[in-house]
């Protein structure tokens, strides 16, 4: 069984999409962010600049935010897909993700996770109109947004974990592909390796 078999079968039924506000609203969100404290900032920053999903951020632990020779990335141990990734930050976000607590949120597990899921979604609920669905994914989307924009789309996907686009919304990663297509893509790089 080859690729052939996967072209015939029908394309999956992708999940009608959700509206996403125009940047420019996202502009006046992001400036006045700056306001935010605590966990508050450092779940906004998470998704907003990171791509994490709610999840994530909330169960992001400190010892998956890491540094080495001026570069800085963050490795969530709990994906969604279960697949690893490296997500690039800043100095600055190192530094504000960073502290001697062992989750980069503080507090209880349902204190961590309330302040992402509904005391973030309130607070831009000030913003984003009600016709508006899913105010914290808002945020990602707009951080997918900029990722595109970037880096492409199979870097973007990579990157957030996800797809970005419908071409690449039900395997994100190479090890997630079936067993045929991946060893066709396989034979493929190593021909146009050795080319």
């Amino acid at each position: 069984m080859g690729v052939e078999f996967f072209k015939s079968l029908a394309p999956l039924k992708a999940s009608p999409s959700s509206e996403i506000i125009p940047v420019s609203l996202m502009d006046r969100i992001d400036g006045d962010s700056v306001m935010l404290k605590g966990n508050l900032l450092l779940g906004y920053h998470l998704i907003r600049y990171c791509s994490l999903r709610n999840k994530e951020a909330y169960q992001l632990r400190t010892h998956d935010v890491k540094g080495y020779n001026d570069v800085y990335w963050i490795e969530p141990s709990h994906t969604k897909t279960g697949q690893p990734r490296a997500i690039p930050i800043c100095r600055e976000q190192y530094e504000l993700f960073h502290s001697n607590r062992e989750y980069v949120l503080g507090g209880e597990p349902s204190y961590r996770e309330r302040s992402v899921n509904r005391l973030l979604s309130d607070w831009l609920r000030n913003y984003i109109p009600r016709h508006y669905t899913k105010t914290v994914y808002q945020l990602r989307k707009h951080c997918e947004r900029e990722l595109r924009e970037l880096h492409g789309n199979v870097i973007a996907s990579k990157l957030a974990g996800h797809s970005t686009e419908v071409s690449y919304r039900h395997y994100d990663h190479i090890g997630q592909l079936p067993t045929p297509l991946k060893e066709d893509l396989t034979l493929i790089s190593k021909k146009s390796l050795s080319a």
